[in-house]
């Protein structure tokens, strides 16, 4: 049984689809920031030291680049969808580690779940991928709006440097 979609329905699912993934782009770079900033003084509270301030957001970058390649290994088998959900779900842990380990008063959990909580900075940077292949066929541009932070705000001037040959 095959389903046959307008064009204007699949433009109906591509805006909707690219909306949410913009929400999510907003609420993650603002979840990310909250996290540097205030893991820091988490940090320095439960551990009493103000040597480790910097531990969290080296534990944060650290979870995203070990998270980065598996989360790109599932969304290439079984679809992006799988591996954004996969990894929300692994982030969300990340936090619940955060809490027991602030309740504790044991800092090395805490890092621990800053850790964790980093893929959610491999997810939010895999989203936007995500949302170039449904911008249009020109991904080069989408790319290019996307990753400098620009889709749908500011116009870019002239061509890219992404634009595709013709």
């Amino acid at each position: 049984m095959s389903i046959t979609w307008t064009e204007q329905q699949v433009q109906a699912v591509r805006r909707r689809s690219i909306s949410v993934l913009a929400l999510g782009q907003v609420l993650g770079g603002l979840g990310a920031g909250a996290t540097l900033t205030l893991g820091s003084l988490l940090i320095v509270d439960v551990a009493g030291t103000d040597s480790l301030a910097g531990m969290a957001a080296t534990m944060n970058t650290i979870g995203a680049a070990v998270m980065a390649i598996p989360l790109a290994i599932l969304a290439q088998r079984r679809g992006r969808r799988i591996s954004l959900a996969t990894g929300a779900l692994i982030a969300i842990v990340g936090v619940l580690t955060i809490l027991a380990g602030t309740l504790l008063a044991w800092w090395p959990v805490v890092l621990l779940g800053m850790g964790v909580l980093g893929t959610g900075s491999a997810l939010n940077l895999q989203s936007r991928f995500a949302a170039t292949d449904l911008s249009s066929d020109r991904t080069g541009d989408g790319i290019s709006h996307w990753l400098s932070g620009r889709r749908r705000l500011v116009p870019l001037p002239g061509r890219t440097c992404l634009s595709r040959a013709k």
